[in-house]
């Protein structure tokens, strides 16, 4: 990454925590999706901030300088962007700048590698916007109906790091009650203290947004799936409350 990308890159973000700390409410964290800006013209792209899921030699292959994020919507972009960027991850971001050189055709390998259906971006500026400029939500058109049973879950969220580019656990449900899992694909009968949430719904993901930025305990309804890795997940339903 260039000294001059990075300055603007790491000056936009000084920008925007002053703006926070200004604010009426002060006390409240900049990355709180309640605190949410206007913006007069729509930047070139638009998408949730997520980590990459890319492995150290992916991103070495496809000539991406880390760390690595992703723009994650109806159409997904790698970036490269500054440690600090990680406090706006969940936000909704407007992007300005362009697809990267060699990535305009959207192709299915470079280097050998593959590129996860994704383009990738270079920045020149980068925008908090407003939680309803990103409606889209990555997997929604191609996701298979639910079969499982609903059931009520409780407990506490926390972020994850992505396993791979296009597997979305990017939200965990710490569970207020563990379980026995008796057919777990490695280790039968282990303890289940969390499980990751696939979520297809952009009003959901900002009542996530809403119980992290404030601790809270929330109840859900889901179903138990088989994912990625054969790891059990909570497709998420409703949210049924917050405490």
């Amino acid at each position: 990454m260039n000294r001059n990308y990075r300055y603007r890159l790491l000056l936009l973000l000084a920008v925007l925590w002053m703006g926070a700390c200004n604010s009426k409410e002060p006390s409240e964290s900049p990355a709180s999706p309640r605190q949410e800006e206007t913006v007069s013209e729509m930047p070139a792209f638009t998408g949730r901030l997520y980590t990459s899921g890319l492995s150290v030699a992916e991103t070495e292959k496809l000539q991406l300088e880390q760390p690595v994020y992703q723009l994650s919507g109806k159409k997904s972009f790698f970036f490269s962007g500054p440690d600090s960027l990680r406090f706006y991850i969940g936000r909704c971001l407007g992007v300005n700048g362009e697809v990267k050189s060699g990535w305009e055709e959207w192709p299915e390998q470079l280097n050998g590698q593959f590129t996860y259906g994704r383009a990738a971006l270079t920045v020149q500026e980068l925008q908090v916007l407003h939680l309803k400029d990103c409606p889209d939500i990555e997997g929604k058109g191609t996701a298979i109906e639910s079969t499982g049973m609903v059931d009520t879950f409780s407990g506490n969220l926390r972020r994850m790091e992505r396993p791979a580019p296009d597997v979305a656990y990017d939200y965990a449900l710490e569970l207020a009650e563990p379980y026995q899992d008796a057919s777990h694909p490695v280790e039968p009968g282990k303890w289940v203290k969390e499980l990751p949430l696939v979520v297809f719904d952009a009003g959901q993901i900002n009542q996530l947004e809403a119980a992290l930025a404030n601790d809270e305990t929330i109840s859900l309804k889901a179903s138990r799936e088989q994912g990625y890795a054969e790891q059990t997940v909570l497709r998420l339903q409703a949210i049924v409350e917050g405490k």
